[in-house]
């Protein structure tokens, strides 16, 4: 934004009239003065006074710059008591003549004081104006600010949501691809083996197949298969204590899981499974794993014999609870295998 020109009467200033009328009036009353002296100094008056006074004198006069001073101011002094009435003229009309001349220049100095009053003024609304321009122009400068900084808030935002989103996308893609190419586990229980004695005691004998459907190995392998006599609703925190690794179990394999030994079931326990509904025989377990993206897994499995009436023999049933899977922290211990 441009501030306001300099006002005309602050730029340099060219003599004008009454600075002209004002040294005209100096210079002639300079000049008549002159000729005034050259009048007196020249006056038959004059000089006839001084040659009386030389000759009136029985003392010598000073020689000199002064003694001719003092005789000539005499002498002027007689000369202007002898012609008083012309001199008083001329000096009224010097007088008209230096009074009009102050008079000028008591008008010059009124009009040069209003015009500097005027120019002060001029001054004064000028500064004002520029005043309300730099402000102005101050206030456009912080409201740019303000929408610069707006803007760059914004940016950085955008921006801040595009890593966030690049980021979510990078994390769902290696979620994907993970989910794409991990190992899967499954657990699928085999017919239960029977072996019933005359005092109805039974020798059961439970297994699973544990199969790798994934696109990768599953490492560090661990599996614990029990089977036990236990309340009607399962126990959530029964434990289980894992077995050491058995190592890899490849893409596509399978791995055969069994009870340590076979459950025995004695006459007394026999009935459980036919007619009791207070307690069941359960079928349970845990496989532990870490696939080949580093994360550790936890696959539960839980099932229950139950008699089938018809053929007279057991089949398993799965448990509301405890098939599951989830990722874990780290490979569990084997008191923690329950968990």
């Amino acid at each position: 934004m441009r501030l306001s020109e300099p006002h005309p009467s602050r730029r340099k200033k060219v003599p004008g009239r009454r600075r002209v009328w004002i040294g005209a009036g100096l210079v002639f009353s300079f000049v008549a003065l002159v000729r005034a002296a050259f009048l007196i100094g020249s006056s038959e008056v004059v000089h006839t006074c001084e040659k009386q006074e030389r000759n009136a004198s029985p003392v010598p006069k000073r020689s000199g710059l002064l003694g001719y001073s003092v005789t000539s101011g005499h002498c002027i002094w007689y000369y202007l008591s002898e012609n008083d009435k012309p001199l008083i003229v001329l000096s009224t009309v010097g007088l008209l003549g230096v009074t009009a001349l102050l008079a000028l220049y008591t008008a010059g100095l009124w009009r040069e004081t209003k015009r500097l009053a005027a120019d002060a003024a001029t001054t004064a609304e000028e500064a004002k104006i520029d005043g309300e321009r730099i402000r102005t122009l101050m206030e456009e400068q912080r409201t740019a600010m303000r929408d610069q900084a707006t803007a760059m808030r914004d940016q950085a935002k955008a921006t801040t949501e595009a890593a966030n989103t690049a980021k979510a996308t990078v994390e769902h893609m290696r979620d994907s691809e993970e989910r794409q190419f991990r190992a899967y586990i499954g657990i699928v229980p085999r017919v239960v083996e029977v072996d019933e004695t005359m005092d109805e005691e039974m020798f059961l004998t439970f297994s699973a197949t544990v199969s790798n459907s994934g696109q990768t190995p599953a490492y560090h392998l661990r599996a614990k298969a029990e089977a036990k006599v236990l309340p009607a609703t399962f126990p959530l925190d029964t434990q289980v204590n894992l077995e050491p690794s058995v190592g890899l179990l490849a893409r596509g394999a399978d791995l055969k899981l069994s009870t340590d030994e076979p459950c025995h079931i004695d006459a007394e326990d026999a009935p459980v499974l036919k007619r009791s509904t207070d307690e069941r025989l359960y079928f349970y377990g845990i496989v532990t794993y870490e696939d080949a993206f580093r994360k550790q897994w936890r696959q539960r499995f839980c099932y229950f014999a139950d008699w089938d009436p018809v053929r007279d023999g057991l089949f398993l049933t799965v448990a509301a609870v405890w098939n599951d899977e989830k990722s874990i922290g780290g490979q569990p211990t084997p008191e923690e295998g329950g968990q």
